[in-house]
Order: structure tokens, then sequence, then C-alpha cells
């Protein structure tokens, strides 16, 4: 992982595009019970169906942008993600963050997601931005 590979950073954080590297990671996010009762998306079954997914993602390519791995400055550690993402049947534009459950609490979510929230303002002039959040998340209405 160079420094170059990273397109935004926070105080904290670096965001970059994913790579099949981060399958494990993206595997792990979406296994997590405490993470899938708030989602609609269906877990990967394996490791390399989440590189698969990332293979495929075209976020960057078609839209400009897209979900990104957030690792974290101190150690280099990826502790999960954040991004914009284009909704095509709604029109819209979601900002969307999951970490690992280590990391709940301290604050990644909303440092990251007003990084992204910045970008797609004021450098991508989106006019809306939602974030589709499940009510009896109370974590996630917190950080909105």
């Amino acid at each position: 992982m160079e420094m170059n590979d990273f397109l935004f950073g926070s105080e904290r954080c670096l965001m970059r595009k994913f790579s099949t590297d981060d399958a494990g990671l993206l595997y792990e996010l979406n296994l997590h019970p405490d993470i899938l009762k708030f989602t609609t998306d269906p877990p990967f079954s394996t490791v390399e169906e989440a590189a698969e997914f990332i293979r495929n993602y075209k976020g960057y390519s078609v839209d400009g942008y897209g979900r990104m791995t957030v690792v974290r400055r101190s150690d280099l550690k990826p502790i999960g993600w954040c991004g914009l993402k284009l909704i095509p049947e709604e029109k819209e534009v979601d900002l969307g963050y999951r970490f690992l459950p280590e990391v709940w609490g301290e604050g990644f979510a909303p440092e990251t997601g007003a990084t992204f929230l910045d970008h797609g303002f004021n450098t991508l002039q989106l006019k809306r931005i939602v974030a589709r959040i499940h009510k009896e998340n109370q974590r996630s209405v917190r950080v909105a």
C-alpha cells in the first residue's frame, strides 16, 4: 500500500478505492450479525465472493465516486468502508459506511462521513445526499 493509493484523508483516517486485498474485511463486515440486522445486503458466502464483488465494483468508473476502504492512520489497519453510492432506481446518492465493531463508538463514522459529504457537495457539486438508516439503528441515527 503506497501513500498515493489514498484519495481522501481525515484527521485519523485515510480512504482509498477497494482492492481485492480488502475481500476479507468486506466478508467480515457483511457477516457480523449486529451489522446484518440493519442492512439489506446479503452476506458474502466466501471471501472469494467478496473479492469478486470488488473486481466487479463499477462505482468509481461509472459514477465517478463510490464506497472506499477506510484505513486508520495510526497503524494503517483497514477498519471499514465509507463513501457515496448512486442508487439509480431512486435517483439519489447515498452516504453509507460500515466499520468493524472493535472501533464502534470511536467517531470514525462521523469523521469519514463528513469527509465524503464535503467531497460530494463541494467537489462533485451534488445537490442532495441521503443516508438510509433503520430507525432502530440508534448509532447510525446519532451519526446522521
